[in-house]
């Protein structure tokens, strides 16, 4: 990736989507995605938040008819603590907002 001009941004999202054929077991497209990225010419750290979001759906109000309160909070093992992945949002975002725009991803 560094070779066909890219930068450590388009680095790291090619070693993340490598990294879910050779350790699956510990990484997935399934999962969540943080980056810290340090811009060196402005001297700037960059944080990007790609972890999993609530369902579009879920809201407090559906929670408190279905009985979930401050005082009768969700088991850890409920089906609404699932979160929608963010990893591949999160490879995205990184190349579009940190990437140099010159290598071109094909993950086929």
């Amino acid at each position: 990736i560094l070779k066909k001009g890219g930068n450590a941004a388009d680095a790291a999202v090619a070693m993340a989507a490598v990294l879910n054929l050779t350790e699956p077991f510990s990484t997935g497209i399934g999962g969540d995605c943080n980056c810290l990225f340090y811009h060196g010419p402005t001297k700037k750290v960059y944080g990007l938040n790609g972890s999993g979001r609530s369902p579009q759906l879920l809201t407090l109000d559906l929670l408190k008819k279905e009985g979930f309160v401050e005082t009768n909070p969700l088991p850890l093992s409920h089906a609404n603590l699932v979160t929608v992945p963010g990893a591949a949002a999160g490879w995205c975002d990184t190349v579009h907002l940190f990437g140099s725009k010159k290598v071109k991803y094909d993950f086929q």
